[in-house]
């Protein structure tokens, strides 16, 4: 039975590698922020490689880049994601704090994000953020359902996600106006809705 156990090992020692890559090949650009001491940030330099996080960034870009023509050629670089990552992610553990923080923070959503984001990403957002696995414990089912819960936390995660966007130094302009033109656009589209239907008594 010296074999059994095997595979969880290998299948660690291939992340890590792939964590090892990707900061090589990131070293240049993200000097800066590997001078800083990962023990007094949390461990954030790790996750500013790791999946899916990245993925993440380019996902709340790409719901606005719709509603700017100025960010229809506009590409995330590693620079940018590194950046908007290392100020979102105090934010995002923030919201797993507690299950209160968490149904403070975390409203009610009509969106459903859970349906727009790969169960993998929630997956390994759950091994790297113990207060999530924690809250989610606490609050599905007995609360509220599985859908929900990632709904309203991704809804939260890509909102602080797109705020940083705001702040890039060459296209944060371009994402404030794309902000302000898909809240404009969503308001329009609720007015209709309410007019189409009779409110729920239920």
């Amino acid at each position: 039975g010296s074999s059994s156990g095997g595979s969880s090992s290998s299948s660690r020692s291939r992340f890590s590698s792939s964590w090892t890559t990707l900061l090589m090949g990131q070293r240049q650009s993200a000097e800066s922020i590997e001078l800083r001491d990962a023990g007094e940030i949390g461990g954030l330099s790790r996750l500013q490689t790791v999946f899916p996080w990245t993925d993440l960034v380019s996902k709340a870009a790409s719901m606005l880049v719709l509603h700017s023509p100025n960010l229809v050629e506009w590409e995330l670089s590693p620079e940018e994601a590194l950046s908007v990552i290392e100020r979102a992610e105090p934010q995002v553990c923030a919201l797993v704090e507690s299950f209160q923080n968490f149904l403070d923070l975390c409203p009610e959503c009509s969106v459903e994000y859970s349906a727009m984001v790969p169960a993998d990403w929630a997956h390994a957002l759950l091994q790297q953020l113990p207060g999530l696995k924690e809250v989610r414990f606490k609050l599905v089912p007995a609360r509220i359902s599985e859908d929900a819960f990632w709904s309203r936390f991704f809804g939260q995660v890509f909102e602080i996600l797109q705020q940083e966007l705001c702040e890039l130094p060459q296209h944060g302009q371009a994402f404030k106006e794309a902000i302000a033109a898909a809240k404009t656009a969503k308001i329009a589209q609720a007015a209709a809705k309410s007019t189409d239907s009779e409110p729920d008594l239920l």
